[in-house]
C-alpha cells in the first residue's frame, strides 16, 4: 500500500499541536532573520553539484512523515543546497526582490486565514480590503474612479494569471457587444 493509500485509509490527521506549530514557526522565522541578517556571509547564488539527485534517483514518496521540526529543517537544508540569496548586497537579479518582512507577516497571516478575494462568499473582507487598495492605486496613479456597483480591477498572483484575465474579460466583453448590437 502506498503513503496515499495508507493516508486514505487511515483517515487520520497528523495536525501538529498548537505548541509545536509555535515551536516551529518561532524556529523558521530564527532561520530567516539569521540568514537575513547575515545575507553578506553567503554568495548572492550558489548550488551543491548533487542538488539533482534526489530528482534522478527516482525519490519515492515517503510512507511516514517526519514531524514538523525535522520537516523545517529539511526545508532550509534542501534549500541551502541550492540557494539563491536575494537579501545579499550585490544579489541585482531577476523580478524577486528581498521581501520586507512586514509583508511576509502579512503573507503569513493571509495563508493561515486563507480568505480569497475571488469571491464575496469565501472571504467578504478580503475582497473588500483588494477594492479599497485598488481604489488607492487609482488615486496614486491619478486613474479615473470607477462607476458605483462596477468592479474596479483585480489583483492576481502574476503575470500569466493576469493576462489569462485580460483574455476572459475582453471575451465577455467582445460577446457582450455582440449580443448586443
Amino acid at each position: 500500500m502506498n503513503a496515499v493509500d495508507k493516508l486514505w485509509r487511515d483517515g487520520a490527521s497528523s495536525e501538529s499541536s498548537d505548541t509545536q506549530i509555535a515551536a516551529g514557526l518561532q524556529q523558521a522565522l530564527q532561520q530567516v532573520l539569521h540568514l537575513r541578517r547575515h545575507a553578506g556571509n553567503y554568495p548572492a547564488l550558489s548550488w551543491q553539484a548533487d542538488l539533482p539527485a534526489p530528482l534522478q534517483a527516482g525519490t519515492v514518496l515517503p510512507e511516514q512523515g517526519e514531524g514538523l521540526e525535522a520537516t523545517i529543517n529539511t526545508a532550509f537544508a534542501r534549500i541551502a543546497s541550492g540557494y539563491c540569496n536575494v537579501a545579499h548586497p550585490l544579489y541585482l537579479g531577476y523580478i524577486s526582490p528581498k521581501p520586507l518582512m512586514e509583508s511576509v507577516v502579512g503573507d503569513f497571516i493571509a495563508s493561515a486565514l486563507n480568505q480569497t478575494s475571488g469571491a464575496w462568499r469565501a472571504g467578504p473582507a478580503a475582497t473588500q480590503i483588494e477594492s479599497e487598495t485598488l481604489q488607492w492605486l487609482r488615486e496614486f496613479l491619478n486613474l479615473p474612479a470607477v462607476a458605483a456597483g462596477e468592479v474596479g480591477g483585480i489583483f492576481t498572483s502574476g503575470g500569466s494569471m493576469a493576462n489569462l484575465s485580460a483574455l476572459k474579460l475582453a471575451r465577455d466583453r467582445a460577446i457582450d457587444n455582440c449580443t448586443h448590437q
